[in-house]
């Protein structure tokens, strides 16, 4: 939550200075405010836009959307909590008298997943790349992933339909790319397990300092976020879809 404040905050300083400069150059002219709910694969959010003439349009928007879901992964099973957090700067160009537009604008990016993997019903985690790891049953083994679905800012292009210069109800939809960049993937582990090594039984604690066995786990960590990283590439571009309707003043 506290990087979703930070997101609008920044947000709002960046479209207020450069709202400012828009004013510097820029005639104001009526039906200029406008404010919307939005609902869409970026989340359910909140848009202010301010139609600086009937050609060109800017955006503030913020999105949020958190939901809880199970996922597997190299046959372990994660707990996992999804949290989209995005807030946008989206600068629209109207080539026509139509409501169609092009935009292109900056998104700062706070969406990740995190999951907890510990699942009774198996006896034992394939970690990295054929490490089995058997977590105890008083200590189990705690598997905990976050991943960061791209960098922290992103740039979008889209096409659409909405926000005239008019007054009163504006309706819209809107069809782009995010472009995200490469997911971070970070694995850490805590709890008990047995683990063999070169053939010989060991039991693994999260703290123990045995070198041989914190080095084993952190290989087959580094391989499993690998792992991770590679099948949720295709989010380095991710598909955008949006709802909206409002009303300009």
């Amino acid at each position: 939550m506290e990087n979703f404040r930070n997101l609008i905050k920044y947000s709002i300083m960046f479209t207020c200075s450069l709202s400012i400069l828009l004013f510097g150059v820029t005639t104001v002219h009526a039906n200029a405010l406008g404010a919307s709910a939005k609902g869409g694969t970026l989340g359910f959010g909140v848009e202010i836009d301010y139609s600086i003439n009937r050609a060109f349009n800017l955006r503030l928007q913020a999105n949020k959307f958190y939901h809880t879901k199970d996922f597997d992964e190299n046959g372990i099973k994660y707990g996992g909590e999804i949290d989209l957090s995005s807030a946008g700067i989206l600068f629209d160009w109207r080539p026509s008298k139509t409501t169609f537009r092009f935009t292109a604008g900056l998104y700062l990016n706070a969406s990740q997943l995190t999951g907890k993997a510990i699942d009774s019903t198996n006896q034992t985690y394939d970690i990295g790349y054929g490490q089995y790891w058997s977590p105890n049953r008083d200590d189990p083994l705690i598997v905990n992933a976050k991943i960061e679905l791209g960098q922290r800012t992103a740039g979008y292009l889209g096409i659409g339909w909405g926000n005239s210069s008019k007054s009163g109800l504006i309706y819209s939809f809107e069809l782009g790319v995010l472009l995200a960049g490469k997911p971070n993937v970070s694995l850490n582990v805590s709890g008990t397990a047995a683990v063999s090594v070169l053939g010989i039984e060991y039991q693994f604690d999260a703290a123990d300092s045995n070198i041989l066995l914190v080095q084993t786990l952190n290989e087959n960590l580094r391989a499993e976020e690998a792992n991770l990283a590679d099948d949720i590439s295709g989010f380095d571009i991710y598909p955008v879809i949006t709802f909206g309707i409002g009303y300009r003043f």
